[in-house]
């Protein structure tokens, strides 16, 4: 290898470097985190300490558990008193990761004392108990865990769908017998949509069931498409699937969560006779995220290509701005109504 190679290299690595150190600003502001359950420390905990979070004071059920997961951060303390988080003045965001059902009332709390909140999914189980919620919101950012929407592949899709005519969403995972799946699991796919298509109207439902396994189909319309979504857990833990298949103008667009997006392009045609019939030719795949186990950088790790990465990245940007986001807020509105609808559905049969 020439020295000039060597050189670069050895500049390029440093410049890489440098710029993750720069991403994390000096002023960070000082967070909270409620939770060091299995998905908080394996999941959020990994992405916060990535992100050079500031993080002050753990809050979980036990004083042992949460001095362990404060000793993860220099100078941040353990408590089991949420009293602790809400008298801090100083104390600008909080994670909450925590039991579902309290999600509600802890975030309200939250919200009354001023505090920016990141809330793992659900925020509530009705449209109803969103609205508690954020009738407590005295202008703070809410953030809910629906990370796909801030994952790469949903980045790709925004940009990539030009004109749909329709799609296809199948989202199957197992049984899921220890929670609600409607608000816990299917409200994934549901903010997708909303995030890439808008307000949805439910035009019908037809829900199957057995065995502890739920089996449902949409028909939805959004203001410039229609699609079918397929909601199961009636599938293998081990081998979930998640396939959005959009019908453009351009061509078929397949994306498979978290890390395949590919687009075959729509053949012309001669006097009507489509192009390939007439010079054999072959169909035109481009591919734009793919799966890739070698690379270790941060772009190919799961927590970056699921979404929870950026996800805790903007609610950070948003605590150092001090921004709340009416947006996010209409589209979470807009998401509980549709999941209203299907926990209906899925309550009456």
């Amino acid at each position: 290898m020439s020295k000039a190679v060597q050189f670069l290299l050895r500049h390029y690595r440093q410049f890489t470097g440098n710029s993750f150190l720069k991403q994390i600003p000096a002023n960070n502001p000082p967070l909270a985190i409620i939770g060091a359950g299995h998905h908080a420390t394996g999941t959020l905990y990994p992405c916060l300490w990535h992100l050079g979070a500031n993080v002050q004071l753990i809050c979980t059920r036990h004083m042992e558990t949460a001095h362990a997961a404060a000793a993860r951060w220099p100078g941040c303390k353990g408590t089991t008193r949420l009293e602790d988080i809400l008298e801090n003045k100083l104390i600008i965001g909080v994670i909450v990761c925590t039991e579902p059902k309290a999600h509600a009332d802890i975030v309200s709390r939250l919200l009354a004392a001023g505090k920016h909140v990141y809330v793992e999914k659900p925020l509530g189980y009705s449209g109803r108990d969103l609205e508690q919620v954020l009738s407590a919101n005295t202008g703070s950012t809410i953030m809910a865990g629906l990370q796909r929407n801030y994952s790469p592949i949903a980045n790709k899709l925004q940009n990539l769908v030009k004109s749909p005519l329709n799609y296809h969403y199948r989202f199957e995972v197992g049984r899921y017998p220890d929670g609600n799946a409607v608000f816990e699991l299917f409200i994934h796919p549901v903010a997708l949509i909303v995030h890439l298509f808008g307000r949805a109207d439910i035009l019908s439902i037809t829900v199957n069931s057995a065995d502890q396994r739920q089996l449902l189909q949409l028909q939805l319309r959004h203001e410039k498409v229609s699609g079918l979504l397929e909601l199961s857990t009636a599938g293998n833990w081990e081998n979930c699937c998640e396939i959005l298949t959009v019908n453009d103008s351009a061509g078929k667009i397949t994306a498979s969560y978290p890390n395949e997006l590919m687009l075959t392009e729509t053949p012309g045609s001669i006097a009507g006779i489509p192009e390939e019939k007439v010079f054999a030719t072959a169909a035109v795949t481009r591919q734009y995220l793919f799966p890739n186990n070698f690379n270790t950088a941060i772009q190919f790790n799961s927590l970056f290509q699921s979404g929870f990465y950026t996800a805790l990245q903007v609610f950070l940007q948003n605590c150092n701005g001090n921004k709340a986001q009416p947006a996010e807020v209409e589209k979470l509105r807009l998401i509980y109504q549709l999941l209203d609808r299907i926990q209906e559905s899925v309550t009456s049969r």
